[in-house]
């Protein structure tokens, strides 16, 4: 059944990176199932690449054993073939400041549009203006 849904989960947000779809509670979860002991840093738990895809398929309700794997692929940059939670978080803290970056990127570009807009509204006359708003 869990297998069924996770299928289900990954054809219905295809094309979105699992990271995208994983929220706190999510994160919080991962991060608990990594904060036992090990023999990793800190005596935290460590894991290669088959346990790390094993532990998210138990751990999380999002995505497939195949993302999974990918996952393990984009933290391991150093192809040391074992994750830690550090290594996870580091990624993650990375993925997120990237998306935030192209978000704020994308807004501004909204904005400076809208300025440009607004001036050659102006230029034009009002005969040529639109009577509404483009954007809210």
């Amino acid at each position: 059944m869990a297998s069924n849904k996770n299928n289900l989960d990954s054809v219905l947000v295809y094309g979105v990176k699992l990271e995208n779809r994983l929220n706190i509670q999510d994160l919080q979860q991962l991060k608990s199932a990594f904060m036992t002991f090990g023999d990793g840093y800190n005596d935290r738990l460590s894991v290669d690449k088959d346990e790390f895809c094993i532990l998210l398929q138990q751990v999380l309700t999002k995505g497939s054993y195949e993302e999974h794997c990918d996952l393990f692929d984009k933290i391991d940059v150093t192809k040391e073939g074992k994750v830690d939670w550090d290594k996870i978080a580091s990624h993650l803290l990375l993925e997120y400041v990237e998306k935030d970056d192209r978000v704020k990127a994308t807004q501004v570009n909204v904005i400076m549009y809208e300025i440009s807009f607004k001036r050659y509204a102006i230029l034009l006359g009002p005969q040529h203006m639109v009577s509404s708003r483009i954007f809210v």
